[in-house]
């Protein structure tokens, strides 16, 4: 074998790296599908052994201290479907050899300090479904080679110091479903080659620059769910296109320049839930929404002093004052140890909805320690980046971090290197539990607390028990995300790591939703 590669007798081979503590090696199968080096603090490695582990699906190399990496040996994994490089401290890297990987679905480099990339290589790579840029220094990059990329899924270039971006490549990307530019220093952007890009999903392009941005593309994108172009320098816009994106749920305009807008295209928006306003000199808002669909959106329109809403049925008034803190927490410590706790964790969620914390999903563990925490730290940044701590720790210890926004996670560092572990987790937890169903009904709380299930079974309006039918239905929305829901006559079974308390929540919640969506029905 060549320097830096050996073997034994059983088809191993040893991978050398330097870390500070000195030289250390790793023995692995030859027939390893997965190799996972992250957070060793390695400084320098010879991949020259992997050359011959032709079984090689993901390779994990995250949260080290390289300034230099030769991935020539990669060229021979002909079987790469992952390769996760972030948390580094790269200026730029060579892809080329990346070129004969034509498996390759994802390519995470976030955080390496790239200032410069060329991602000629991954024209070869068709099955690229995957491209994290997020975090680094880029000024400019050429989205050409990803024309030949039409199975990508995921575009992440948020957080580099873009100025301009051609996404004119993006057209051929029919199953483009996330593009993130935020955090960059954008003035402006063409969103016209989105126009094809019928399965696209989410946009983000907070805190650019943007003065103002045409909508006009996206009246093809049906499949939209959430725009999010907050900390921008936005003076008027015009929500018209979007009268067609009906599954819209989210429309982020918070802290540009709005004085004025009209809100009545949002009206055939049906799902819209999440619509932010704050941070704007607003002098008047127009709607011909109904008043119960305003009701339900008011406390996030804006802050402080309230604009007059004018509404097909008249004015709306203002939202009530919060409950002091203080006063949560007292009610909390008493509650967090009665029988019935998961009371405990409605509470704090309904105050991180109301910190505009709910991105973060449904925090677990002992209620009583985040509530003493919201009460203790009056400096929002702080109180975020703390919570942050709270579901990193959770998911290195295995959560899925059920209900986290992916799209803001990634404007933290510390949540955006941990993705990939989430995305891992939640598919692993509905693999690993079962459903039991009936000759009639089907047991779906095993399913309600994995995230994939929460997501479908919310947008669905089901309760603890569906039909078999709806079961069906259930199915084939996993198996679009690529999950095989495992169904039987046989005892229910859980995956995940969620613990009883936030279960029976999870539980009570979902039944009280879909009891409400039947009266609506009647």
């Amino acid at each position: 074998m060549g320097d830096g590669q050996t073997s034994d007798a059983q088809g191993s081979v040893q991978l050398h790296y330097k870390t500070r503590r000195g030289d250390e090696t790793l023995t692995i199968p030859r027939n390893e599908e997965t190799v996972d080096l992250s957070g060793r603090g390695i400084q320098t490695i010879d991949l020259t052994p992997l050359s011959s582990c032709n079984s090689l699906q993901e390779l994990w190399l995250d949260r080290n201290e390289f300034q230099s990496i030769d991935l020539k040996p990669l060229s021979s994994c002909v079987s790469l479907q992952t390769f996760s490089f972030s948390g580094t401290q790269l200026q730029s890297i060579d892809l080329s050899p990346l070129s004969s990987c034509r498996r390759l679905q994802e390519l995470h480099l976030s955080y390496d300090g790239l200032q410069r990339i060329d991602l000629t290589p991954l024209s070869s790579c068709g099955g690229l479904q995957i491209l994290d840029l997020w975090g680094d220094q880029l000024q400019s990059v050429d989205l050409m080679p990803l024309s030949s990329c039409v199975s990508l899924r995921n575009l992440l270039l948020g957080h580099n110091q873009l100025q301009s971006i051609d996404l004119t490549p993006l057209s051929s990307c029919k199953s483009l479903e996330d593009v993130l530019l935020s955090l960059n220093q954008l003035q402006r952007i063409d969103l016209t080659p989105l126009s094809s890009c019928s399965s696209l999903e989410h946009i983000a392009l907070s805190h650019n620059q943007l003065q103002s941005i045409d909508f006009t593309p996206l009246s093809s994108c049906s499949s939209l769910e959430h725009i999010v172009l907050s900390h921008n320098q936005l003076q008027s816009i015009d929500l018209t296109p979007l009268s067609s994106c009906f599954s819209l749920q989210k429309l982020g305009l918070t802290d540009n320049q709005l004085q004025a807008i009209d809100l009545t295209p949002l009206s055939s928006c049906g799902h819209l839930r999440d619509f932010i306003l704050w941070g704007n000199h607003l002098q008047s808002i127009t709607c011909a929404l109904g008043r119960e669909t305003l009701r339900l959106l008011s406390p996030s329109l804006v802050r402080g002093t309230r604009p007059p809403v004018t509404t097909a049925e008249g004015q709306v008034p203002s939202e009530a004052d919060l409950v002091t803190l203080s006063r949560v927490v007292d009610t909390l410590w008493r509650l967090a140890d009665a029988s019935e706790r998961w009371r405990a964790h409605a509470v704090v969620q309904d105050v991180l909805s109301r910190l505009g914390l709910g991105w973060l999903g449904l925090l677990d563990g002992d209620p009583r320690t985040i509530m003493k925490m919201i009460d203790d730290i009056d400096d929002r940044q702080r109180l975020t980046e703390s919570i942050v701590e709270i579901v990193c720790r959770a998911i290195d210890e295995g959560s899925s971090a059920l209900g986290l926004d992916v799209d803001r996670a990634l404007e933290y560092k510390a949540l955006a290197v941990s993705l990939p572990k989430v995305l891992l987790a939640r598919q692993e937890e509905v693999k690993s539990m079962r459903i039991r169903t009936g000759t009639k009904n089907a047991n779906l709380h095993p399913l309600w607390v994995t995230d994939f299930g929460f997501r479908i079974l919310s947008s669905l309006g089901l309760g603890t028990k569906c039909s078999v039918d709806q079961l069906k239905q259930v199915r084939n929305l996993l198996s679009g995300l690529g999950v095989q829901l495992n169904v039987g006559a046989r005892k229910a079974t859980r995956g995940g790591t969620v613990t009883g308390p936030m279960s029976d929540y999870i539980w009570k919640l979902a039944d009280l939703r879909a009891k409400m969506k039947k009266r609506k029905r009647r």
